[in-house]
């Protein structure tokens, strides 16, 4: 059962979460805006919002929200066109209250749990929004099998992670590796890097590892790499081989 609990003492209300907001844009914005450009023939810059209400300790809605740089009418109709698809989930709207923009809002736990799943795909995961400390933990409701996907022991968060099952560091460049170097996992919408070599002693590298790289790149990896993910580069690259 996916347990969601907050160290940060969150009582009623809702809340905007720039630590979420900031792992969507580095790890799911970019194949995002690459799939839009393929489907419609433009690039385009967004910018993530995710927000979610607490009431007597349980959420009862979760927000993802994206603005877009000249949204007209038409080009937020395509862009919340390509986040149905990319997210694989119905249900996202173009608003025009104050800023426009286009949104998903859920409140059924169904639709919640689909939400969670489909950004824990991308390396982002929710774990930490549930209730305050202190809380009842037995009086939380028993989800159904649909969250058994993702299962964590606590919410506890520390400086390098937000995935307490999948633990992660980032060197100096903006490149995350699992916690015993053996994986490369993906780098964060700050790299910005023509040339990188990948450590000795890496085994993998990751779908979509340097899907943030907004140019083209020339990576260096070592002979120890056994395992190349698919779709590396957004905007272009080549490995070569030490």
């Amino acid at each position: 059962m996916k347990k969601l609990v907050s160290p940060q003492g969150l009582i009623d209300g809702k809340y905007e979460d720039p630590n979420l907001s900031e792992a969507i844009h580095e790890r799911v914005d970019n194949k995002l805006t690459v799939s839009y450009r393929h489907d419609f023939g433009e690039d385009i810059q967004v910018t993530p919002q995710l927000s979610y209400e607490l009431v007597n300790g349980q959420v009862t809605l979760i927000e993802l929200s994206y603005t877009i740089e000249n949204p007209t009418p038409e080009r937020l109709e395509k862009f919340c066109f390509e986040c149905a698809i990319f997210y694989l989930l119905s249900g996202f709207e173009v608003v025009s209250e104050e800023t426009p923009r286009v949104r998903i809002r859920v409140t059924d736990l169904y639709d919640m749990a689909g939400l969670i799943y489909a950004l824990d795909y991308q390396s982002v995961s929710l774990y930490n929004i549930m209730c305050p400390v202190g809380f009842n933990e037995d009086s939380l409701p028993k989800y159904p099998e649909v969250m058994e996907w993702d299962t964590h022991d606590d919410g506890s968060l520390d400086e390098v992670d937000d995935e307490d099952d999948d633990p992660f560091v980032v060197d100096d460049k903006g490149v995350a590796y699992s916690e015993d170097g053996k994986v490369l996992k993906f780098c964060r919408c700050t790299f910005n890097e023509p040339y990188y070599e990948v450590p000795d002693g890496v085994e993998e590298i990751e779908d979509f590892a340097f899907y943030s790289c907004r140019h083209y790149i020339k990576l260096s990896i070592p002979r120890s790499v056994r395992t190349i993910g698919g779709s590396l580069f957004a905007n272009g690259g080549y490995i070569v081989i030490r």
